[in-house]
């Protein structure tokens, strides 16, 4: 399982067991599987609640409804509904968040590209031979995410004014990616922009 899904679990469930309810201050949490993989469950997020060390050891590789008595009692079980009924929610808002945000990575990338010499043709972007600095989507997606597209853009926008088309020289090909970022904090920590 992915570190990354592990996570959106646990702050899903906000770092609580969802059997018991202890918290990640009071015990090792862990993620369980609903559904355990020995059953045919997977790595997916509304299969997957997060358990604290002792409950997910005593319930093993088994559903729910198995054994003699209940692991746990029908409140907890109808809580846990509900919980799986969130996690759905929570998981459609997340991949709409997504496609929201890769669709800003794209017009930042534009962006970029029409002030730093790049071209569009057909709806392809074509990156400058020199521009060894172009914004990985990384840095684009955390910037998006931290000061907003607008935001984003007005650096990038700053950034390309500061360098006054010397884009190809040796001198400013290092320099453009780290002056954006720096943009975008300075202008943050001045309250400046709309993020």
């Amino acid at each position: 399982m992915k570190a990354s899904l592990r996570f959106e679990v646990l702050k899903r469930d906000r770092f609580t067991c969802c059997y018991c309810g202890k918290t990640g201050g009071e015990t090792l949490l862990e993620v369980d599987h609903v559904v355990p993989k020995s059953a045919g469950g997977k790595d997916a997020i509304d299969n997957l609640l997060t358990a604290c060390l002792e409950c997910n050891r005593g319930k093993g590789s088994r559903l729910l409804m198995e054994g003699r008595s209940p692991l746990v009692s029908e409140e907890t079980i109808a809580a846990l509904r509900d919980r799986l009924a969130w996690a759905k929610e929570y998981d459609v808002l997340r991949k709409a968040e997504e496609a929201l945000v890769n669709g800003y990575i794209c017009e930042a990338f534009r962006a970029w590209m029409h002030t730093f010499g790049g071209e569009e043709k057909d709806g392809r972007l074509t990156v400058p031979e020199w521009a060894p600095n172009f914004p990985h989507e990384g840095y684009l997606r955390g910037a998006i995410r931290k000061y907003g597209i607008e935001e984003t853009i007005e650096a990038i926008r700053i950034t390309g004014n500061r360098f006054n088309g010397n884009f190809g020289t040796s001198m400013h090909q290092g320099g453009a990616l780290p002056y954006f970022l720096a943009t975008l904090r300075n202008r943050a920590e001045r309250g400046e922009g709309v993020a």
